[in-house]
């Protein structure tokens, strides 16, 4: 088994405060970067606009897959970068720490427009449910106005007859009473 040099241990605290700090300037990163990306979109409230280009222009099926497009990309960065300690980058000016940053970014952009993609889904479907409840309430209605429609009430008997039988049936109840009454 192969033991990680003790200068790897790292403390709670000491994991905390770095996430905070990595979270803080993640933070940071997507208001630098989105105006740099889409300026006009993010002011306009559509800060992840050029994420969602890849969907419009029907390169992927989803945001959430061009996302993940843009992730492997990181990762591979990542695996290259730490691959040899101490080996510069070529591109200088971004370092590990930027990709890392990048990745969770994406991250939390994959997650947000996958719930948002899920909640409209589920607004749809319920819109949906809703309109076939009130479509087959619609036509039930409709089926038993024209039952109504072609029922009659036979003062004679108190039954219900269809047009089509109620004169002859209650021609014979009409005539059997008045045979009682002579």
């Amino acid at each position: 088994m192969s033991h990680l040099p003790k200068e790897l241990n790292s403390s709670l605290e000491e994991v905390l405060a770095f996430r905070k700090m990595m979270f803080e300037t993640s933070i940071d990163l997507v208001r630098l970067k989105g105006a740099d990306y889409n300026r006009d979109q993010q002011e306009a409230g559509d800060t992840l606009f050029n994420l969602r280009v890849c969907e419009l222009l029907g390169i992927v099926d989803t945001v959430e897959q061009g996302i993940l497009v843009r992730l492997s990309d990181k990762l591979m960065r990542l695996i290259s970068l730490t691959k040899t300690p101490g080996r510069e980058a070529a591109v200088t000016d971004e370092k590990v720490r930027d990709t890392a940053r990048d990745v969770h970014n994406y991250v939390d952009y994959l997650v947000l427009l996958h719930e948002k993609r899920s909640d409209s889904r589920r607004a749809e479907e319920k819109i949906t449910s809703e309109k076939l409840i009130a479509d087959i309430d619609e036509q039930e209605n409709e089926i038993l106005a024209a039952v109504d429609k072609s029922l009659k009430t036979c003062d004679a008997c108190k039954g219900y007859h269809d047009r089509h039988t109620y004169d002859e049936h209650c021609m014979k109840v009409f005539n059997a009473e008045e045979r009682k009454t002579e």
